[in-house]
């Protein structure tokens, strides 16, 4: 397997993995763009003659065993996964097996029901028809402008500042929402190796050998301060430029909560928690980093 972040060769062997939440997907390091498919305009497509064409590539990349294709339902429209339904008809089932076939869901029409989950598994099922296969490897949904994205962030889990991800965020003016800012009160100043928080408390799960130094470094700037230290947490999230989405059960905490705003940790203290800081883990199911 390769990664695209690295300067290695790719060739016709390498393969790069697709994520999934239940199975990865293998591809190949290059995909067959398959808009001119069908797709009368801007492309013109007449069957007779493009259709050869298409043969030519199909047959081509298959053989070097690259057939990986991208294709929609928006393109032709629907004419396009005919083709390559049709193209997959005339192969063996182990042939289909070494082919890697992408679709995407159009938002367009907007009908009632097209943008609840029932009308993009309708669409999917359709797609899935005119393809004449059980499942595609890849479905895909067109770019949709994204006002916010809530990640799991806190002085406990900066795997989104470490990946990457926050900067993307900011360079596209996407706001980040921190979710879990205080650790599930582990950043707060309550609870500590020797008064534990209690019940199932997945996010912010770390060693109190490494919580217990970090807590002390924000009680000291807590105090000088004169604010919470869940203030703290808090503000250091808002300077690494997220807002934090700090939990609060009753007045008081609502109310400590608050004090994280009207100043601003300084560079120096910032780096100071950033030293003591984790990058954490992901988990499987909500989590994004």
């Amino acid at each position: 397997m390769a990664s695209l972040k690295t300067e290695a060769v790719l060739n016709h062997s390498t393969r790069v993995i697709l994520k999934g939440k239940n199975q990865n997907v293998e591809v190949p390091a290059t995909c067959c763009g398959t808009w001119s498919w069908g797709e009368k305009r801007p492309w013109g497509y007449t069957e007779e003659r493009d259709l050869p064409g298409i043969k030519e590539v199909w047959n081509l990349l298959n053989k070097e065993k690259i057939g990986f294709y991208d294709g929609a339902e928006g393109y032709g429209p629907l004419e396009n996964e005919r083709i390559i339904g049709k193209l997959l008809k005339d192969m063996t089932e182990e042939e289909k097996g070494e082919v890697i076939i992408a679709t995407k869901w159009l938002p367009f029409p907007i009908f009632p029901g097209r943008l609840w989950p029932v009308g993009i598994v309708g669409a999917l099922k359709k797609s899935l028809e005119r393809l004449g296969v059980k499942q595609v490897d890849l479905y895909q949904k067109y770019g949709v402008p994204l006002a916010s994205n809530q990640i799991e962030y806190n002085l406990l889990r900066t795997v989104p500042e470490k990946s990457g991800l926050l900067a993307a965020c900011h360079e596209r003016d996407i706001v980040p929402l921190a979710y879990s800012p205080l650790a599930q009160g582990r950043l707060t100043g309550k609870y500590t190796s020797k008064n534990l928080p209690t019940g199932r408390r997945i996010y912010g799960n770390q060693p109190w050998e490494i919580i217990d130094p970090l807590l002390e470094a924000m009680k000291e700037i807590a105090e000088k301060r004169d604010v919470p230290v869940s203030a703290i947490a808090l503000n250091w999230v808002m300077c690494k430029g997220a807002i934090p989405l700090g939990g609060a059960r009753n007045g008081k905490q609502a109310g400590e909560n608050s004090k994280a705003l009207g100043f601003r940790l300084t560079n120096e203290e910032v780096e100071r928690l950033d030293e003591l800081s984790v990058e954490g883990n992901t988990l499987a199911v909500i989590q994004a980093g």
